[in-house]
C-alpha cells in the first residue's frame, strides 16, 4: 500500500512564511514545522523572487500568474473594431484564429462566447472565410 502523504497546495502566505523561517532555521526544521518535504522547500526557493514580491491577498492565492490578458484582449478588440470599421464581416472562427495568434495558444468555443459577452459584442454578419492578409 502506498504510504505517501496526500498532496497539499500551500498558499502564497505559507510560502512566504517558509522563506522567512529559512533565514534562521535549517531546511530540516522548516520542513518539520510546516509538514512539507525537502523538495517542496526547494521549489519554494526557486520561486523566491515572485513569492516575496507578490502584493495581492497572499492568504488566499496559491499561484502567481502573470496577467497580461487584459492587454491582449484590448489588442484583439481594437483589431475587431478596425475590421468592422472597414466593413469586413467577422465570424467566430475568424476571431478565434486571430486570438490564437495573439495569445499564442489555442482557444475554445467557450472562450469565444465569454470574450464576446465580456465585450458586449455580437456576431451579426454571415460567416466569411479568413484571408491570411486580414489577420495581420
Amino acid at each position: 500500500m502506498d504510504k505517501s502523504k496526500p498532496l497539499k497546495r500551500l498558499s502564497l502566505y505559507t510560502k512566504q512564511q517558509v522563506l522567512l523561517d529559512l533565514t534562521n532555521k535549517t531546511r530540516k526544521d522548516v520542513c518539520q514545522a510546516h509538514s512539507i518535504s525537502k523538495s517542496t522547500v526547494s521549489n519554494i526557493l526557486k520561486q523566491k523572487g515572485g513569492i516575496l514580491d507578490f502584493k495581492g491577498d497572499s492568504k488566499v492565492r496559491k499561484y502567481i500568474v502573470e496577467n497580461n490578458v487584459k492587454e491582449k484582449n484590448s489588442i484583439l478588440m481594437e483589431w475587431i473594431l478596425k475590421l468592422r470599421g472597414q466593413g469586413i464581416p467577422i465570424s467566430g472562427c475568424f476571431i478565434k484564429v486571430k486570438a490564437e495568434m495573439t495569445f499564442e495558444k489555442s482557444v475554445s468555443n467557450g472562450w469565444l462566447e465569454k470574450f464576446l459577452k465580456r465585450n458586449n459584442f455580437c456576431l451579426l454578419t454571415p460567416q466569411a472565410k479568413a484571408n491570411r492578409s486580414m489577420l495581420e
